[in-house]
């Protein structure tokens, strides 16, 4: 009698579950038709003009070298050589000390202790903490932005100040890719939030942003995100900084986590029925208007430095 009442009890536990799980699906489900329009509320177009007087404007590169990543002294060397030039100043983070060692006398390179990731939001927080209280010594009336990338980014400081200028000093704004993150469970469980920022893409934020992520309750917690680029979203949602994934007047973004390579080969160059002349009007693969671009191997640093200065692809 008692093991039929178990198995009983057992048996409906288990149709509890499934149906537990079920609903959990239908609901992720219902509410996945609507996620496009989630993401696509971040989503802002400007129609930038230039504007003469830019100098104004200070960038802040921050660097965030990958633990995972063999040789970081060559991409580091060729962001000094290209885009970190253009920055008013850039810092590298490294998980230890044999970067600074190497390349000291040229960079401005800190070593943060124990291993870790751009990806992980405890060490990203820690390093905004560093940067908010390590403060440049800049004029009064100067606008400060501060861009945070990892060493695979390719930045364009130029095309971030001429979108910068669309805001005032005492505007919080963090600028970025939008990616909705959903996974298997994400069904299951289908009220959390799945947004976040794409870190391969790049991450700018006005000097104001920096301000209320550092000082205000963003610190991370037990039921933190793990991930960068959702806490931040998490933390700016909660402080009233406006979010915002920026494409120019033709619908192309400007902050992009793609490998530019890839981009060109799934544009206009990789169809073989146009012809060269065809193809070359207009590439479906980026704005001219690019702020930051993703996945970049040390050797297409320079390449991409040239194109943008000197071909006006990016610049």
């Amino acid at each position: 009698m008692l093991k039929q009442w178990l198995n009983l009890h057992n048996q409906r536990n288990v149709f509890a579950l499934v149906l537990g799980i079920c609903i959990g699906i239908f609901f992720g489900t219902f509410l996945n038709v609507d996620d496009r329009n989630d993401v696509d509320e971040y989503i802002l177009k400007h129609d930038v003009e230039h504007k003469q007087n830019l100098s104004n404007i200070y960038v802040k590169c921050v660097v965030i070298v990958q633990p995972s990543n063999p040789k970081p002294h060559k991409w580091v060397s060729g962001i000094v050589d290209t885009y970190g030039s253009k920055c008013n100043r850039t810092l590298f983070f490294s998980h230890n000390d044999k970067l600074q060692r190497q390349l000291g006398d040229q960079a401005e390179v800190y070593t943060v202790e124990n291993s870790f990731g751009s990806t992980s939001y405890s060490i990203f927080w820690r390093i905004v903490q560093f940067v908010y209280n390590e403060k440049s010594k800049v004029k009064n009336d100067t606008i400060v932005w501060t861009v945070f990338l990892n060493e695979q980014n390719y930045f364009v400081p130029e095309n971030l100040r001429l979108l910068a200028s669309r805001y005032s000093k005492e505007s919080a704004v963090m600028l970025g890719r939008l990616q909705n993150y959903r996974s298997p469970f994400s069904y299951i469980f289908p009220f959390f939030d799945y947004h976040g920022f794409a870190l391969d893409a790049g991450i700018a934020m006005s000097n104001e942003a920096l301000t209320k992520i550092a000082q205000n309750s963003c610190k991370p917690g037990f039921f933190s995100p793990f991930y960068s680029g959702k806490g931040l979203l998490q933390c700016a949602n909660n402080n009233d900084i406006t979010v915002v994934d920026p494409v120019d007047s033709e619908g192309y973004h400007l902050f992009v986590e793609k490998n530019l390579r890839d981009m060109f080969s799934t544009g206009q160059f990789g169809n073989k029925e146009k012809s060269f002349e065809e193809a070359g009007v207009k590439s479906k693969c980026c704005s001219d208007r690019l702020i930051s671009v993703g996945r970049v191997a040390h050797r297409d640093l320079r390449v991409m430095e040239y194109f943008a200065y000197h071909v006006k692809v990016a610049a």
